[in-house]
């Protein structure tokens, strides 16, 4: 996903929405940006101005908080008209060394798009080995976390297709692929089992494949998801959902503006209710605290760290809190459409009667299936859902619906979810 400013042309956003989604909003930094990654785009003319105004150098400012800003300069490259061809030198140097800028130029809206494109897709992908990624943890760490080099990593992936079939398959099955052997499967098997990233190694602040955090010590894990959500809340006002969104690193509206540098996505294997779990813990210990903001129409609070909580994150102190997973709860909608179940109605019957879609009414099953309401054998058949609870079982963490799907794709996301709140 690409977050386009909503000053951009259309013409740009309609060339890179043809391969990449693309939302359109008011960015609080650069034109475009994704993940890490920051673009400010110019055209020479505007280029030229804002050199003369000094307003390129606040907005460059603004981009040096994603950890790759890039300047976009879009126009004819004929700087013989300028007055003072020196002083413009003179400024693209500053940019380009103090500020350690990349600067780019490119002759048409056409060619600014391509190169925004280039940028994008070149995050996902390794060089040595050609196998395409989606965060820049696996980027950084691949090598180390498997154990084994590009080389071989290429062929176990073109047999086992995926990060998690890999990392469920035994030791014989990974043996049995061409050119791989007993010996690097073992060395696989093993830097799976001792997990790879531990002590002064591990960064807060990363995004950690969830494989990884499963072979952390839960106790170490709890301590260090206080420290994250202590540290986050130090540096940025958010309320519990916003700071919960922001945490699993959401691309939802709510979160799309708040800087990324303050842990975006540190808790991203944990879902929201239970991140939302933890931080009511910190508040109930008095780590952090509720700030009332004065906003028009309405009031609203957000967390700040209070000084015991200062102590614990600058002392690194271990306190004990627990993994809570907070229960979807029950509303009214839920129980009219439970009401409507136990008068022996099908779900097209239900979501007609209710004028609602009928993936809502499953969401509802999965809500009450949770809560202990119903029996998930009473919207899926016997057969669905032994197959999800037998797929669930082959991870070593509690999968999610989108990754049973991917094995299981003739069963519906909506039998799966209400599968999974069963087995969960």
């Amino acid at each position: 996903m690409i977050y386009a400013d909503v000053h951009e042309p259309s013409a740009i956003i309609d060339m890179l929405r043809q391969k990449i989604s693309v939302k359109v909003l008011r960015n609080y930094a650069g034109d475009y940006t994704f993940n890490n990654t920051a673009i400010e785009r110019k055209s020479l003319s505007d280029f030229f101005s804002s050199i003369a105004s000094g307003r390129l150098y606040a907005q460059l400012e603004t981009l040096m908080k994603f950890e790759k800003p890039y300047l976009i300069v879009e126009g004819f490259f004929d700087f013989s008209h300028v007055n003072n061809p020196n002083y413009l030198y003179s400024s693209l140097r500053a940019i380009s060394i103090d500020m350690d800028m990349r600067i780019l130029f490119t002759k048409d809206m056409s060619d600014t798009a391509y190169t925004i494109k280039k940028i994008y897709y070149s995050q996902f992908y390794l060089p040595e080995c050609k196998v395409p990624w989606r965060s820049n943890f696996r980027l950084m760490h691949l090598k180390a976390f498997f154990g084994t080099g590009p080389d071989k990593l290429t062929k176990l992936f073109s047999e086992f297709k995926s990060i998690r079939h890999l990392a469920n398959a035994d030791k014989k099955s990974m043996a049995k692929v061409r050119g791989i052997g007993i010996k690097t499967a073992t060395a696989v098997e093993n830097a799976l089992d001792e997990g790879i990233l531990s002590g002064e190694e591990q960064s807060f602040y990363c995004r950690r494949h969830i494989s990884e955090r499963a072979a952390m010590d839960e106790d170490e894990e709890m301590h260090q998801t206080v420290w994250i959500i202590l540290n986050t809340v130090k540096n940025l006002k958010l309320g519990k959902n916003r700071l919960a969104a922001y945490l699993k690193g959401s691309w939802s509206k709510s979160v799309a503006n708040v800087s990324p540098e303050q842990g975006y996505g540190g808790l991203i294997w944990l879902d929201i209710a239970t991140i939302e779990g933890f931080i009511e813990q910190l508040e109930n210990i008095g780590l952090i605290r509720r700030k009332i903001v004065a906003s028009n129409p309405y009031n609203y609070s957000v967390f700040e760290i209070t000084d015991a909580g200062r102590l614990v994150l600058d002392e690194k102190m271990r306190i004990p809190v627990q993994k809570i997973k907070k229960l979807p709860t029950v509303g009214h909608s839920e129980n009219k459409t439970h009401e409507l179940l136990k008068k022996g109605m099908e779900t097209a019957e239900i979501a007609k009667e209710r004028s609602l879609a009928e993936s809502t009414i499953y969401s509802h099953y999965a809500t009450l299936i949770a809560n202990g309401k119903i029996s998930s054998l009473e919207v899926i058949s016997a057969d669905v859902e032994r197959r999800v609870r037998e797929e669930s079982s082959k991870f070593r963490v509690f999968p999610s619906a989108k990754e049973i799907k991917e094995f299981l794709p003739d069963i519906s996301y909506e039998e799966i979810r209400c599968a999974l709140a069963g087995i969960r």
